[in-house]
């Protein structure tokens, strides 16, 4: 990417294969990108790089049509993100406690690994109020449904296993 190094990479492919997604060297530091045949390579920016002075974003996975891109961000903390076209880059929970009114409880989503092919659920792993690091997985309604949002964040509740 534009004054980056080398280093770098992608992570996932659209399901109709017109977006490519990952992570790359940018002049800013580690960024997020989009690739598209008609955009070509896309850095989708930070979080909150200008408050905290640290750049930092990895994407991870990306909506079947490629319009919603997933990963993680740094904003104070590692924090899961998700990015669209209209929206640019945000916190996930942002998102979902602020546009949605979803209580967390006490959870801090650290990283977005996972988006279905139509956009609207997210899954990965956050840290619950215990401390503890596990998986989760929220849904967001469709713009025409009158649908609650749901966050399964106890559904594979583990310590997170260290290689060594």
């Amino acid at each position: 990417m534009p004054g980056g190094g080398y280093g770098g990479g992608a992570t996932a492919i659209s399901a109709d294969g017109s977006a490519v997604v990952g992570s790359s060297e940018s002049g800013n530091g580690r960024e997020a990108f989009r690739w598209t045949a008609a955009g070509g390579m896309e850095g989708l920016g930070d979080i909150d790089s200008i408050r905290v002075h640290y750049f930092f974003s990895e994407a991870y996975d990306v909506s079947g049509d490629g319009r919603v891109v997933v990963g993680m961000g740094y904003a104070e903390n590692y924090e899961a993100f998700v990015w669209t076209a209209a929206g640019g880059i945000q916190s996930l929970a942002e998102l979902l406690t602020q546009d949605y009114g979803l209580d967390l409880a006490g959870r801090h989503l650290t990283r977005a690994v996972g988006v279905s092919d139509d956009g609207f659920t997210f899954s990965g792993t956050g840290v619950n109020p215990s401390g503890k690091t596990e998986a989760w997985i929220a849904t967001i309604p469709e713009p025409a449904s009158a649908a609650l949002v749901t966050l399964g964040c106890a559904l594979l509740s583990a310590p997170r296993r260290r290689n060594g």
